[in-house]
């Protein structure tokens, strides 16, 4: 049934006290006291919890809420440009792995999206999943033509129960924002409503699929990958049916590689691979952990699990390469000038401040050998640096970093003196020529011409009405302050409560009027009237009660 928005609210206010709870039980109570505006006793603390690193806390935590909030923390260990190494190597620790849900709930959801019997569209189905997660599971299932295919279906009753903790979170993360002026200042409602946006992404599974087909036409002319297929007329936002992949995965195929001179050069390869990916394409698998990268028989590098795939338009892709060589080079002036493009840095941040705080990042690289340091290492100290000072940086950021940390580390594991720039360099400057080649630079000078000839044609119409306007003296500025609406916002709520209470005022003396008249009809011995209006200005005075205590302003 649906309720509005107010009643939801008061449904969630036990759910949030019970998640208060269990912030105190893992040494997070001063905020649940902040936030919840409830005292708790310090015994309630865990003893044996309370002197462990604040990520592994955290990580503790999320898997006592439950699933919904282990795959946020999943979903919040890819934004390295938010939150702290230390949160995040523990956020990478946590296992969304539950017991599969019964066969015949699965079959129901699949002859459900599907609109047929489970054995008109399948010859096999296997019962037995082969991944298990809280979102979902995967089957392996043969077509009516015997093509082999993985079965990726929704659990019952998951999305109900997502959406549900969602608006927990965010009603949670705008109390926060409320009462914490550090919470404010770091915008966590901002970021909760970025993590929700891809819990939301994640229940469809169509988006999965279309990330698929995006980098299946993007490395249509690269000759050592493979994309599965993906089989729409079996797909939908909660069934998804894709080509199975017949191959090794790559950790177990290291495992029997023994020759130094091969794997240098499947590291050369890999690297080659998702770095044409990033620098050619600006489509690129953000997700390159060993489980999500298989060998086929004929030597070719098959991918899986679309679930994290970024994008790069050639603007901001052109802006990343720089920054990256900005990086090596360790370029101070361009890794500033970059980050003030890119990211939205707060007005009372100065770019000297940034300068300086770069340059004593590079003197702890001073004197390590440009050959052994790790890019990914450089992009999660710059990412340090924009949380320090509340720079917001693009989603594609975060995930290119991501990227970077596993792809060097799978290369690192299969040649030690693995150097990344050696793939990447070439690539930029073919990417950068590309940039200046005549043909490009017409095309590039026609579509800007396409894109502002309306405006070209009216600038010198708009032009002489502002100069006869200027001659009349009727020209006229407009200034607006950005700040002014909090003031007027806060006048706003205060008369809206005056108002609430001279209403829930009126209705008492209406009542107790009503009462003295003794007119029916009755309930309970008393005029109906009477009672109806004091039922509701009781209920009316205890909302505005409870949304001031809320409010943190008794």
């Amino acid at each position: 049934m649906y309720l509005p928005r107010p009643l939801r609210r008061i449904r969630n206010l036990w759910r949030i006290a019970k998640i208060g709870e269990v912030a105190v039980k893992h040494g997070f109570g001063y905020l649940a006291e902040r936030i919840g505006g409830r005292r708790y006793r310090r015994e309630e603390i865990k003893e044996d919890e309370r002197y462990t690193s604040e990520g592994a806390r955290l990580r503790a935590f999320l898997e006592e809420l439950g699933s919904t909030f282990i795959k946020l923390g999943q979903l919040a260990s890819t934004r390295v440009d938010i939150f702290p190494p230390g949160i995040i190597d523990e956020l990478k620790k946590l296992q969304d792995s539950v017991p599969p849900a019964p066969f015949e709930q699965i079959k129901l959801v699949v002859e459900r999206e599907l609109s047929k019997p489970i054995d008109e569209i399948f010859l096999e189905f296997h019962e037995e999943p082969i991944a298990s997660a809280s979102i979902a599971q995967v089957h392996e299932a043969k077509l009516k033509n015997n093509e082999e295919v993985v079965v990726k279906v929704q659990r019952p009753g998951v999305e109900k129960r997502v959406l549900y903790d969602l608006e927990l979170l965010l009603d949670i993360t705008s109390l926060a924002e409320n009462r914490l002026p550090a919470a404010r200042r770091l915008g966590v409602h901002e970021i909760a409503e970025e993590l929700a946006r891809a819990m939301r992404d994640e229940l469809n599974f169509l988006i999965e699929a279309e990330n698929a087909d995006r980098l299946r036409r993007a490395l249509s002319n690269e000759t050592n990958v493979y994309i599965p297929k993906i089989y729409w007329d079996l797909s939908t936002p909660y069934v998804l049916t894709m080509e199975k992949i017949k191959g090794t995965k790559i950790n177990d195929y290291i495992k029997g590689l023994e020759d130094r001179n091969q794997r240098k050069k499947l590291a050369q390869q890999l690297a080659e691979l998702f770095f044409k990916q990033i620098v050619i394409y600006g489509v690129f698998h953000a997700d390159p952990h060993p489980g999500n990268i298989f060998i086929l028989p004929d030597g070719r590098f098959a991918l899986t699990d679309f679930g994290l795939v970024g994008t790069l338009n050639k603007t901001l892709k052109s802006q990343l390469l720089r920054l990256s060589q900005g990086l090596v080079n360790q370029d101070v002036d361009t890794i500033v000038e970059i980050l003030y493009i890119i990211g939205i840095v707060p007005d009372d941040v100065e770019s000297s401040m940034l300068s300086a705080e770069i340059e004593g990042l590079f003197s702890r690289y001073s004197y390590i050998p440009p050959s052994k340091i790790k890019i990914s290492d450089l992009y999660y100290a710059v990412s340090e640096i924009t949380r320090k000072y509340r720079i917001r940086m693009p989603q594609s950021f975060a995930l290119l970093g991501r990227c970077m940390a596993e792809l060097e580390g799978l290369c690192l594991e299969l040649d030690p003196e693995f150097d990344p720039r050696k793939v990447l360099e070439p690539l930029t400057r073919r990417f950068f020529a590309d940039q200046v080649k005549p043909t490009n630079l017409l095309k590039g000078t026609v579509r800007l011409l396409q894109e502002n000839t309306s405006l070209l044609l009216e600038l010198p119409k708009q032009l002489s009405q502002v100069l006869n306007k200027a001659e009349r003296g009727a020209l006229k500025l407009r200034f607006e302050y950005d700040r002014i609406d909090r003031p007027l916002l806060r006048l706003n709520i205060i008369a809206n409560r005056l108002s609430f209470s001279i209403i829930v005022a009126a209705i008492l003396v209406a009542s107790s009027l009503v009462m003295q008249t003794n007119i029916g009809p009755y309930l309970w011995g008393f005029p109906a009237f009477g009672i109806v209006g004091y039922i509701l200005a009781g209920i009316m005075g205890f909302w505005l009660l409870l949304s001031i205590i809320r409010s943190g302003r008794l």
